[in-house]
């Protein structure tokens, strides 16, 4: 068996969304380089996971690695894990607290992944829940970019660890701790039942031991993981 994984040739149409690509997914092609030498990776990194659903239910990939929806029921999850989002501005917003209710971001600018992203979707669920109807809300269905706004003092943005760290660092960021917390996204790989093989299988098992959305690639070797791994698979 470890000698058919070292000549095995064959292709890997994989999809990702973007906080995969900023942060484990290098250490990830690595291992799966690896363990595969020969087979060749065919990577598509999309804006919004139903992007790449769309193109797994047509046969144009063969996994995707998405936060996980209700609307995937129709294929194979396998969960990999959990990923909490918090609140941050820049220093200069016009905000004195550090500490607010969720009910007070209605009265503010929220920059969010739009509903169609697991963690816009999240978020519009939360405030729902919590009876907040926001002012006013600027989407832009890229991390990195949702940092550079609330930099720019544009609003306050719900953006994970991996994001915000560096910026918080840097003095360009500060936190702003909501209650109640907002619940963690779930990520999951994403394959069609009648084309899992073992093959595929073993790639999920390589993803859950590599993945850590915490941690920006450039800092894996240095920081600790962030992140809670699931090693049920459904």
């Amino acid at each position: 068996q470890y000698a058919s994984e070292k000549i095995l040739r064959r292709s890997l149409r994989l999809g990702v969304t973007e906080l995969a690509a900023l942060t484990w997914l290098p250490g990830f092609i690595e291992a799966l380089r690896s363990t595969y030498p020969l087979v060749n990776v065919e990577l598509e990194v999309g804006g919004v996971a139903a992007d790449l659903y769309e193109k797994l239910r047509l046969a144009r990939l063969d996994l995707a690695i998405v936060p996980d929806s209700p609307r995937w029921a129709d294929m194979l999850r396998f969960p990999l894990a959990n990923v909490r989002n918090g609140w941050f501005c820049s220093p200069t917003f016009n905000l004195k607290r550090r500490r607010l209710a969720v009910s007070e971001l209605g009265q503010l600018t929220l920059l969010s992944q739009s509903g169609d992203s697991a963690a816009g979707h999240v978020m519009s669920k939360w405030l729902e829940r919590n009876g907040v109807q926001p002012r006013s809300i600027l989407t832009c269905n890229n991390f990195a970019a949702l940092g550079g706004m609330a930099s720019a003092g544009l609003g306050i943005a719900c953006l994970p660890n991996a994001i915000s760290d560096e910026l918080v660092t840097l003095g360009m960021l500060r936190e702003v701790h909501v209650g109640p917390v907002m619940p963690p996204v779930r990520y999951v790989a994403v394959a069609r039942q009648d084309a899992l093989t073992p093959f595929h299988r073993k790639v999920v098992t390589l993803a859950r031991a590599t993945c850590n959305y915490g941690t920006r690639y450039q800092d894996a070797r240095s920081r600790e993981p962030l992140v809670t791994l699931d090693r049920e698979a459904k």
